[in-house]
């Protein structure tokens, strides 16, 4: 049987808890995967570069599952991974490299989705919520993401389910803020779609209290990021798709 390497593909981050939460998964997939060897890469600002990690793992096995740990197919999924790997096979013809999908579109997102939501205590018919994405130029991304709004929408009963974004693309949170008090919800719910606390999440849960400070008697509450035990079980499924392409 040919050996495996599984490089975990983070964004990578200029705060260190945040590229510490990527060791931490590659941790947890090294437990359920003990066949293979498990390591992690960074797109940006963090080292080990993606380059790195997949000449690594080139050098020491034959099949390498390149995993990222990304919410939607943007500039990093299309363009970014796929280079990297292109010029590892280069350096190392006789490895075989395979690509994963992003996670964002795996229907059990919205099922964590449902209980970040259910976590707080809010009469949906009387609150407005915010589900916040990073933000992408990619329109497919964008697509994605409303996409995934629309049907979390159709699920619940909130006044109004708005698609913001952190950057890049519009509405931006305080925008969404706007909207949503123009409404007169009782609470306005901020969650974000993405899968760590960091810089992002501080910045939204910010745009959040500034909008409603000036609002008498309007609640607002910021639910959780979303990574937990059930993204280790899609990365996992990544991971066997992945093997099962090896064997073709």
């Amino acid at each position: 049987m040919a050996s495996l390497g599984v490089v975990v593909v983070g964004h990578g981050s200029r705060v260190p808890d945040g590229n510490q939460r990527v060791v931490e998964v590659v941790a947890e997939l090294q437990a359920r995967l003990p066949q293979a060897t498990v390591s992690h890469g960074f797109l940006e600002l963090a080292d080990p570069s993606l380059s790195e990690a997949l000449r690594e793992a080139a050098s020491a096995h034959e099949h390498v599952i390149v995993l990222p740990l990304l919410l939607f197919a943007s500039g990093h999924a299309k363009v970014d991974i796929p280079a990297a790997c292109a010029q590892a096979q280069i350096e190392f013809p006789a490895a075989r490299f395979v690509q994963t999908d992003v996670i964002g579109s795996d229907p059990r997102m919205l099922d964590i989705l449902d209980d970040r939501v259910g976590d707080l205590d809010c009469m949906e018919n009387q609150s407005v919520l915010l589900l916040a994405g990073r933000g992408s130029s990619d329109d497919a991304a964008q697509a994605a993401f409303r996409s995934v709004c629309d049907t979390f929408a159709a699920r619940h009963d909130f006044m109004q389910v708005v698609p913001c974004y952190a950057g890049i693309s519009e509405p931006r949170v305080p925008d969404a803020v706007v909207l949503a008090v123009q409404l007169n919800p009782v609470k306005i719910l901020l969650l974000p779609f993405l899968l760590f606390p960091g810089v992002l999440t501080e910045r939204l849960s910010t745009d959040l209290r500034e909008g409603v400070d000036e609002v008498l008697g309007l609640d607002a509450k910021s639910c959780d990021t979303l990574y937990e035990g059930r993204i280790i079980e899609v990365l996992l499924d990544r991971c066997a798709t992945a093997q099962a392409r090896f064997q073709r």
